[in-house]
């Protein structure tokens, strides 16, 4: 079993129960927001935590604060103002078509290399609000890992038994996923051996 903390970055608040947690609990994997404020402190904390026996891997995030791109290099994934689209407006905008998959990996390549211009190994790939749950930027991912030699990216599974605990949101998934299959039907989510837990300290999600 893999013990994962979301929302590195997020706020001082979350830093500091993150950190709280590695330093009580067990902890394998921790996930880094790489574009908030906060960002810089979570990666200070995690070179000088004198417990680093976790990992550390991205917090995918493209629908909350400001891109590391130019806004006009992605233009399909920011509003006029240079900021994400908010999730719903997100996902609309997917289904029918207007995010650019080219736009998604320069994206992603940014966001990669706060791990490399840290000198720090990205083990893993998740995503903030769990958008890889859609198809379609779930195969951006697995192309990305693959360049990368990134070893894991969290499973539908590990998002479907943690939204269990809340129905309307558990609802909510089911329908986007079911229209996600329809939409985007060639891609495939791969299965992983290990059963992952996660938890967000220090943020409104747990």
């Amino acid at each position: 079993m893999i013990i994962t903390l979301d929302d590195f970055g997020l706020s001082k608040k979350a830093n500091k129960e993150i950190y709280n947690w590695t330093q009580t609990k067990n902890v394998d994997y921790i996930s880094l927001l790489p574009n908030f404020h906060f960002t810089k402190e979570a990666i200070k904390i995690y070179k000088q935590s004198k417990k680093t026996k976790y990992s550390l891997g991205l917090h995918f995030n493209l629908i909350e604060g400001k891109p590391l791109c130019n806004k006009k290099e992605i233009p399909s994934l920011v509003d006029s103002n240079g900021n994400f689209f908010t999730l719903p407006y997100f996902i609309i905008r997917l289904f029918v078509g207007l995010i650019q998959k080219e736009e998604i990996m320069k994206e992603l390549q940014k966001q990669y290399e706060v791990f490399t211009e840290n000198n720090i190994k990205c083990v893993h790939i998740n995503s903030h609000q769990n958008i890889h749950v859609f198809h379609f930027i779930y195969s951006c991912i697995e192309e990305f890992t693959k360049k990368n030699d990134i070893k894991h990216i969290r499973q539908v599974s590990t998002i479907r038994n943690r939204l269990k605990k809340f129905p309307v949101k558990y609802f909510i998934f089911i329908f986007l996923y079911f229209i996600s299959s329809l939409l985007f039907p060639k891609y495939q989510f791969k299965s992983t051996p290990f059963y992952e837990v996660t938890f967000h300290p220090g943020t409104v999600y747990d």
